[in-house]
């Protein structure tokens, strides 16, 4: 398996963890692969948002903003205000959780992880509008 992922890597066979650190530090390190382009670019490499705002959402319109920007993201964490009292949220991937908290906040802040570069920016004040009557801030 390794050797079809990187053939010139030397391979050295041990017994619970019982390998010569000399052979290994003397052998002649193999060439490194040459780099490949990157498919990140300014507009595309992953970035970090934080939405903030003191208004309560209505806990149905939390779960549906959540959601529709999930396809846009590696993660979102954060405690959200909500009509029903303060909710801690946290996503990732398919898997969203939206639960009660019993601690006070004094605002909204959510963090979004996105997997769409600067796109999320755009992505997230589109799907807050259904969430949010006032609009929102962004840090």
């Amino acid at each position: 398996m390794i050797h079809k992922l990187n053939p010139s890597i030397p391979i050295y066979p041990a017994t619970f963890a019982n390998v010569s650190l000399k052979e290994i530090l003397t052998s002649e390190a193999p060439a490194a692969p040459a780099p490949e382009e990157s498919t990140n670019t300014v507009t595309t490499r992953p970035t970090s948002i934080t939405l903030v705002t003191k208004e309560a959402a209505d806990p149905e319109k939390l779960d549906t903003f959540v959601r529709t920007i999930a396809c846009f993201t590696y993660r979102i964490k954060g405690f959200v205000k909500t009509t029903d009292g303060v909710k801690n949220v946290s996503l990732v991937g398919d898997e969203c959780r939206i639960e009660a908290w019993d601690q006070p906040v004094d605002e909204t802040r959510l963090v979004i992880i996105s997997s769409a570069g600067i796109r999320i920016m755009s992505e997230t004040l589109k799907a807050a509008r259904s969430c949010y009557q006032n609009p929102i801030r962004l840090e």
